[in-house]
This record gives C-alpha cells, structure tokens and sequence, in this order.
C-alpha cells in the first residue's frame, strides 16, 4: 500500500484554536517517521494571506499516529470568518512528496452573531418594543447560519459565499456587540 498523506481539522468552540490531525493511511508500514525529510502545513486565509508552519519535528519524534496532532490557537493565527485553503505537504528522504490539501470554512463571528440575535428575541417579543421584524430577521439569520453549514458540507462554494454575504449584511446591520 502507497502512503497517501491526509488531514482532519477541527476548531474548538470558543473558535480560536484548530487542531488539525494528521490521518494518512501508510505510517509505520509505508513510510517511517524518522524517514520525514520535511513537513508543513500552509494555511491561506480568505484575504490570501499565507501562514507557514514547519512541522516536521512533530512526525520525526513521533512514536505512534496519535503524536501527530497539531494545534494552532490564537498566537499562531487569528481565524476570521470566510474560506481558508489548508495544504499538508510531506517530503521523504527520498524526495518523494505527499500532499493533503483541504477547504475551511470558518464562521464563528457569524454564528456568534446570530446566536446574540436569536438571545435577544425575548426583548423584541414583549409589547414594549414588538418589533416582528426583529424577530423575524433573527430566525431567517438562524435558517441562513445552518443554511451556509449545510452548503459548506456539501461543498458548494458558490452558495456558501452568498450565503455568507447574506448573513454578514444581516450581523452589520443589527449591533453584534462582543462577538
């Protein structure tokens, strides 16, 4: 079996960490740890700002699959909302090169700022404001924020970022404070 490089990602809740997996299929049996000439992991944000991060030492002084986690937080990038493109280029010792390279989409400004609608309904529910449009713009924002997971989980880009240009109009136009 040819070794094939592969990542997973996953961002924490309070979204200013992600912990991106190492899960390719063929350490040990295919290529050593000790045999990693080189590994990084390129990440290109939606303003095609490029992040490099080297982590070869991680797999060469890994003693099984489950040392190659790599978590980035807040001091090594801040994530914005919007697309972000990961690569994970692995390179032997005899120069051969195995890439992984996946799509992100971040949205956790969003979603905080939907949830903050959605808390805020119970004021705007009550005869002292009644405010239907309030209310109502809150839960199309709530159906558009699952709306643009969905897309992002079906890969259809196209949707999501008009779905995310939706959603971005509805949080600049009602106060999204501490978000």
């Amino acid at each position: 079996m040819a070794f094939e490089a592969n990542i997973s990602l996953c961002q924490d809740n309070n979204c200013s960490d992600l912990t991106i997996t190492d899960t390719s299929v063929g350490w040990i049996s295919t290529l050593a740890f000790a045999d990693v000439a080189s590994a990084i992991l390129t990440i290109t944000d939606n303003n095609s700002v490029v992040y490099t991060f080297d982590v070869t030492t991680t797999i060469t002084g890994a003693s099984t699959t489950d040392d190659l986690v790599y978590e980035l937080d807040e001091n090594d990038i801040v994530f914005g909302d919007g697309e972000y493109d990961i690569e994970y280029v692995i390179t032997d010792s005899s120069a051969n090169v195995y890439t992984s390279s996946k799509e992100y989409f971040f949205d956790c400004l969003i979603q905080c700022c939907v949830d903050r609608m959605i808390l805020n309904i119970k004021d705007y529910y009550n005869c002292s404001k009644c405010d239907d449009d309030y209310i109502m713009n809150a839960l199309t924002a709530k159906a558009l924020a699952r709306s643009l997971r969905t897309a992002v989980k079906f890969n259809d880009q196209l949707l999501a970022t008009d779905i995310f240009t939706t959603l971005t109009d509805f949080c600049d136009y009602e106060d999204c404070d501490n978000c």
